[in-house]
Parts: structure tokens; sequence; C-alpha cells
């Protein structure tokens, strides 16, 4: 790669505390790497820390290439002060735990999450608004890409055409569409990686990653790549790659304000 550093943003599509994604396999091959995507993550707390990782770090068409991969359009994150009892200290945070609607409660739920998640459930949560949102989010990531001229992907991690094809059942008007449609213009890639693996309940395994970068970004691949699939990392991969990239894990150990790059925590 003549680039030397790859930011990479999404959910748990692009970020798994177990095993390599499609974001490990194209940044194993750069000299800086980042993955600041999430577990859970909607697409605007996936725009947040986009915005606040080009403040950081500063993005650049010289150094950089970045790829997004967009989550469900369904999901929404919100504000909270402390997650669980992994986190001691009372602090804000951003949380996101995927679809509200199919959202299951945990034993380790504060009492204000579980206040906050019954109110959207109940009172507030309408998958228009946040397919509209997720619509806003793509924008500001893709337009700022964009005008810098940096070197970038846009792909879809979760099914989005559902809300093209089923509108009617979420209360999608033709408005609203017509914006899930132009969403759809902006992805270097039409097929979800959820599409490609069949739509199937669990995480993608990592041969399916890399049949799926094979299949449509074969240059991003090396074989730096392949030995990151066939290697042994005995059941502990971020121990593995850490000890390549000390920076790896940096957001998915609760680390909230500790880390420089956000105002707030994310979880």
């Amino acid at each position: 790669m003549d680039k030397k550093r790859f930011f990479s943003f999404g959910c748990s599509f692009t970020k798994d505390w177990g095993c390599p994604t499609w974001a490990d396999f194209i940044g194993i091959q750069f000299d800086e790497y980042y993955n600041l995507a999430m577990p859970g993550s909607s697409n605007t707390l996936i725009m947040q820390r986009f915005i606040e990782s080009d403040l950081f770090y500063n993005f650049n068409k010289d150094t950089d290439v970045i790829m997004i991969a967009i989550s469900g359009l369904g999901r929404m994150s919100f504000p909270v002060t402390k997650y669980n009892d992994h986190v001691k200290k009372d602090m804000d945070h951003f949380y996101s735990r995927g679809d509200i609607d199919s959202c299951i409660s945990s034993d380790s739920d504060t009492p204000e999450i579980l206040e906050i998640v019954d109110f959207l459930k109940t009172k507030f949560y309408k998958k228009r608004y946040c397919v509209f949102d997720s619509f806003v989010a793509v924008k500001v990531m893709k337009d700022l890409l964009t005008s810098k001229g940096i070197e970038h992907k846009i792909i879809s991690a979760l099914d989005y055409k559902i809300y093209i094809d089923n509108a009617d059942v979420y209360g999608i008007d033709d408005q609203l569409k017509s914006y899930v449609i132009k969403l759809q213009d902006m992805l270097d890639i039409k097929e979800s990686i959820n599409e490609f693996d069949n739509f199937s309940s669990h995480h993608p395994i990592p041969e399916t990653y890399y049949s799926f970068l094979e299949n449509y970004l074969p240059d991003y691949i090396s074989e730096k790549s392949k030995e990151l699939l066939n290697a042994d990392f005995s059941g502990d991969f971020n121990t593995w790659m850490k000890k390549i990239y000390p920076d790896y894990q940096m957001l998915n150990e609760f680390d909230s304000k500790d880390h420089p790059t956000f105002c707030f925590g994310y979880f």
C-alpha cells in the first residue's frame, strides 16, 4: 500500500473482539491501523466517532485510506451517565445496542438504561426517524471524505434494502424512501456483508469476510491478509493483534474519556 494510515469505522461487523473482520484483513498491510468501530453502533454514533477522529488525526489524502461499513439503518444511540458495573465511575457516554425494538435487557443494565430503552420503545421510537438520521450520517461522512480527496470506500455491514422493498411496513413515505435510495447510491458496494453471508443470524466467520474482499475489494488484500486468515491466535485475537498494533484495541475496553480522541465515552 502506498498510503501510511488505515482507518475503519462501523459496528461489530468491523470490530469483533474475538476474530478478524474485513477491516483487519485490509488494515494489517498499513504502517498505522486504527479500528474505530464499536459493536452495536448506530450510524449516527459512527458519524460522531468519524468526525471526532478527523479532528484528532487530521484525515488527509496524502497518508490515509478510510473505509466505513455502515450499520443497520434502524439503530439508535443515546446518552447515558453510567453503562454498567464495568464502569466504576459516573461519566457521560453515548450508548448503542442495535435496533431498539429488538433490544433485550441485560442483568447488568442500570436503571437509567432500562428507563431510556423503555421510553424509546413505547413512546418515541419510530424506524423512520432512525432511517433519516442514517441518511444524514452517511452523507456527512461521504461529503467530508470527497471534499478532502481522501481515498475511501463506504460499504454496508447490514441489510438496508428492506427499507426500500418494505417501505410501507416501516412507515417510510416516498420522500424518505428516495433518501434511502440516495444512500444506496453513496455505497461503493451494493451488496451488504450480511446479504453476502446469506443473512446468517450470527456474525460472519473470518473466511466470509475474506471472501467478501476477494469478490469486491481484491486490490486491498495481499499475502499479509492471507497470513492473517491462516494465523493461529489461540482464541485471543485482540492480544495477538496488539503485538503488531498497540493502539488496535483503543476503544473497546471501557476507555471512556481516557482516550483523547473523544469528548464522550462510547458503549
